[in-house]
Parts: structure tokens; sequence; C-alpha cells
């Protein structure tokens, strides 16, 4: 079971670190050498890794990773706490960005590059891995991945915890359940035997929003266009025993969502 409740939208991930070794002066001097692709010219690396700074902002004055590179890795421990994670990429059309707290499945997102992809962790402690892979990078492509403490109140997690068992009652046996926001998704990892599921989903701020279901190779399960907020939406999916990644498209910069998972009365016969 995960260590953190990790909101492919947002996600909340915590605390300070304890035994790492991680500095904002080290961070900058790893960066400008691991920065620059092989194959390019100082001048394009230097171009990108500027670019890409200035996606990810400087690295955080505590200390916390900050890495970069042409697939940027981050491997650390960390403390107890809410984090916000931050990937970036330059020089390619877009990337994947996967998150894996200690022994848990990795939690895999992808996103456009030129932009930042912000994902908020409720962390219960221990290590994390991160890695951002490029999709079909161009000479000078760079990555990069930034933790910093986040800002917000500590009971954010539970005010989200609200919010879904309001909508959706209290959270059941063996029930997968997530909080969301724009843009974002979730997996489920694999799941404990393959067969029907029960999934429900609610969300409020735009009229509707589009779900798109697929297997952990991220092939199509079902497309779900203009699910109605305001209101449970529920759906049977038959998966496989790798489980499945829930994504959801919105421009709503005020959207929540949640999404939950149960075995239905096939599973696992």
């Amino acid at each position: 079971m995960n260590r953190c409740a990790l909101i492919a939208v947002a996600v909340s991930l915590a605390g300070g670190l304890s035994a790492c070794e991680y500095s904002p002066g080290d961070a900058r001097a790893s960066s400008s050498s691991a920065g620059q692709p092989s194959g390019s010219s100082p001048a394009s690396a230097e171009s990108s890794m500027a670019a890409l700074m200035r996606v990810l902002g400087p690295p955080d004055a505590t200390g916390l990773p900050y890495e970069t590179g042409p697939d940027a890795t981050l491997n650390a421990e960390i403390e107890p706490r809410q984090y916000l994670l931050t990937a970036g990429c330059v020089g390619a059309p877009g990337a994947e960005v996967s998150v894996t707290f200690g022994d848990s499945s990795a939690e895999k997102y992808s996103f456009s590059c030129g932009m930042g992809k912000v994902i908020q962790i409720d962390h219960a402690g221990g290590r994390i891995l991160a890695e951002v892979v490029a999709q079909e990078p161009r000479a000078g492509a760079v990555t990069g991945l930034k933790l910093k403490p986040h800002p917000a109140p500590r009971d954010m997690a539970a005010r989200n915890q609200g919010w879904m068992t309001e909508h959706l009652g209290q959270q059941k046996p063996g029930e997968f359940r997530r909080f969301l926001s724009s843009g974002e998704g979730t997996s489920t990892g694999p799941l404990a035997s393959a067969g029907m599921y029960d999934l429900a989903f609610v969300c409020s701020g735009p009229d509707s929003v589009d779900l798109l279901a697929m297997n952990a190779n991220g092939d199509p399960i079902a497309e779900l266009p203009d699910v109605p907020c305001g209101q449970v939406f529920r759906t049977a999916l038959q998966l496989n025993a790798d489980g499945v990644q829930i994504l959801l498209d919105s421009d709503s910069d005020g959207l929540r969502a949640a999404v939950s998972m149960l075995p239905g009365q096939k599973a696992g016969s």
C-alpha cells in the first residue's frame, strides 16, 4: 500500500530532508554539468538549461533535491510532510514523469514540454524515486525535477478527504480512491485479480469532463467523454491484474474530482 497520497493532479508529498546530501549550491553545480546532453553544443545546452530553469524555478532554499539531465532522476529519503514535486522538460514534444514511494508501484503522468507538471504529495516519510523521460527528444533536450515543501496548510489532505467522503461515502475495504485536479490522472497499480471493477467518479467546477481509462501498457480500455459534474458517475470496467490508469481532461482551474474503484461481483472469479 502506498505510503503517500499522490493525487495525480495534485497530490501532497511531505516534509524536510533529514539524511540527504542536497544543498542549493550542489544542485546548481550538478545541474549545469548533468544538463548538457551529449552531442549538443555548449551554447545550445546552456540555452536549454536556461529555458528549463525558467520552468522549474531556482532550487529550494531548504536544500531539497533539484536534478536536471537528459533523463533527470531524483532519489532521496525525505521526512513526513506535504511537498510539491515539479517536473519539466525542454526540447521535446512531451515527457513522462514517474513517481515511486518506497516499494509501491510507480505513478506515471504525461505532460507537454515547455511547461511544468506540478504534483502535490502528502508523504508518510521514506524514499521517493522520480524520473522524467522526454518523448522524441531533439538535440539539446533536457529534463528536470524540483522538490520543495508545500506552502499550503497541513490540513489540505484532510479537506480533500472530507470532500471525497461527502460525495462518495465512507471508503470501503479494498477500495482504491484518489482526489484529482485539472489535467491530472492516477493509476491503481497492480490489482489483486483480474475481472469486472466498478468505477465511481465525481467532480465539481465545470459542467463536464472527459475521462480516459487505459491499461498499464497505455492501451485504451474506455473513453468517457462529457462526464457530467455535480453527480456521481458510475460504470463497470473489465480489467486485467496490471490495473488501470485514469486520466482526467479539463481546462477548468477550479476543478475538483475524485475517482473510486471497487471489485465487482465477477472480480477474481
